[in-house]
């Protein structure tokens, strides 16, 4: 797995653009199925109350991003 890199992305319709991090897939898969869950999960609170699935999801992102860098 590649470290995040960053990438170039343009505004369009001649506004400025500005560099964005880029993941590795598998890194912005782990995040996603996370966000996915904290956003419909009732348990999850917004800020730093977390059920236990969501916590099981940040630790295998956060081992997924430590491996990657």
């Amino acid at each position: 797995m590649s470290a995040p890199q960053w990438q170039y992305r343009d505004e369009g319709s001649g506004g400025p653009g500005h560099l964005q991090a880029v993941a590795p897939s598998g890194v912005y898969a782990r995040y996603r199925a996370f966000t996915d869950h904290t956003l419909g999960c009732d348990d999850c609170e917004y800020g730093e109350a977390r059920c236990d699935m969501a916590k099981a999801l940040w630790a295998t992102y956060a081992r997924a991003r430590e491996t990657a860098a």
